[in-house]
């Protein structure tokens, strides 16, 4: 199999033939192109839904917990929940020392604390059947009034596709924190410096709240992949088609520049912090959203039959099977991990 994300086909033959959905009631078990399960108590007197999300993080150790808790948030958020808590299992090779793992939980920590989620556990192992960390996270949240409302199943053709933030964001600031050294060889320290000084644009809660009171229909977070895995998922989570303008897709100029370093794909970079909002009425919720001060564009729309459509000036092209994140292939690039 191919480094990254296992691709739809393997998922379907080799995940959801095995498992079998839905045994135990109130569970609901994630299904293709969504990223969360729930569980809602049945009990007469407590009527509470949780929701879960899971994640692996194995690209790179450096904010190897921030991201955890990021991830975890966001795609919470995006399923109409208020982030708990997050449960960690952290496996590091034979070479690894006690700082590494000590750094990793002091992130996990530190952004927990901001995103007010609680660290529930965490587990850690030393094998040797890795040859790098690997984290694998839980994140627990209840779900909110607002967001028991969003459903895929509610998207209807000619609704709006909003977008908030940029893409590329997450993989922007992963890779030029790992490759600060090598960046500034070609590019100014402000660079550098201007990608670094803004973690906090990993964090979505804001506009998924946002989005959920103020009619939006379905919520779905933009992480590996980039913003073409999260179009094709949500569309595959909606039975939908769609129609997408590139051009309208916001990225920044610091994107741009660090994916030509390397002649990295901004589209298909992770995105942790990025929501796609489906609504009747985009520009309306762009406007508040932007009030908020969160940066938000509509870039497309729900079409009327399966096609998923994006078009680039006179170019119409069609979205493919996502793809692995375009962050594993900079280790061929420079010939290093990071």
């Amino acid at each position: 199999m191919n480094i990254g994300k296992i691709s739809e086909n393997v998922y379907k033959r080799s995940v959801l033939r095995v498992i079998q959905p839905n045994r135990v009631d109130g569970i609901k078990s994630a299904d293709l192109g969504e990223d969360c399960a729930s569980f809602t108590d049945t009990e007469p007197d407590r009527r509470n839904t949780l929701v879960t999300t899971t994640g692996i993080i194995n690209y790179t150790e450096r904010n190897m917990g921030k991201v955890a808790v990021y991830r975890a948030a966001d795609l919470l958020a995006a399923a109409g929940a208020e982030p708990a808590g997050i449960l960690v299992d952290i496996l590091l090779a034979p070479n690894r020392r006690e700082i590494s793992l000590k750094r990793i939980v002091a992130d996990l920590e530190e952004t927990a604390a901001a995103c007010n989620m609680q660290v529930m556990q965490v587990q850690a192992e030393v094998t040797d059947r890795v040859s790098h960390t690997v984290l694998t996270m839980t994140g627990i949240g209840y779900q909110t009034a607002a967001g028991a409302g969003l459903s895929a199943g509610a998207v209807q053709p000619g609704q709006d596709i909003v977008m908030t933030k940029y893409i590329g964001v997450e993989g922007t600031y992963l890779l030029a924190d790992a490759l600060r050294d090598k960046i500034i060889e070609r590019l100014p320290v402000s660079f550098v410096d201007r990608i670094l000084a803004e973690p906090g644009r990993m964090d979505s809660r804001l506009e998924a709240g946002i989005a959920a009171e103020h009619g939006a229909v379905c919520l779905h977070a933009v992480t590996e992949g980039g913003i073409f895995a999260a179009l094709w998922n949500m569309a595959e989570r909606a039975g939908i088609g769609l129609k997408v303008d590139l051009k309208r897709i916001p990225v920044r100029q610091e994107t741009v520049e660090f994916c030509e370093l390397w002649n990295l794909n901004p589209y298909q970079m992770m995105s942790t912090g990025s929501l796609l909002c489906i609504t009747d009425r985009g520009e309306e919720l762009v406007e508040k959203l932007e009030k908020a001060g969160i940066p938000a564009a509509v870039i497309g729309l729900v079409t009327d039959n399966n096609d998923r459509i994006v078009v680039n000036e006179d170019e119409t092209r069609y979205l493919d099977l996502p793809k692995s994140d375009e962050i594993h292939f900079i280790y061929d690039k420079i010939g290093e991990r990071v």
